[in-house]
């Protein structure tokens, strides 16, 4: 089970002076987007599935932040 939360939020770990705004955020934004343009059939389709990347990945940035124990 450890090895399997490792690998699911390894990405995420954050080091003394990062913040998911600033380091995780926009590649998180242009990544969703590349995805959602070839998913989406409508531009409120494309918001909302960029939406549910982004909340995908802010869960795991808040799990990863529970999970390793680091002093920021």
């Amino acid at each position: 089970m450890k090895n399997i939360l490792d690998l699911l939020l390894y990405r995420h770990r954050r080091f003394k002076g990062e913040s998911y705004f600033k380091n995780h955020f926009p590649f998180m934004l242009i990544v969703s987007m590349l995805f959602s343009i070839f998913l989406a059939d409508s531009l409120t389709g494309f918001v909302f599935i960029v939406l549910f990347f982004i909340v995908i990945d802010m869960l795991l940035a808040f799990a990863a932040w529970l999970y390793y124990p680091t002093k920021l």
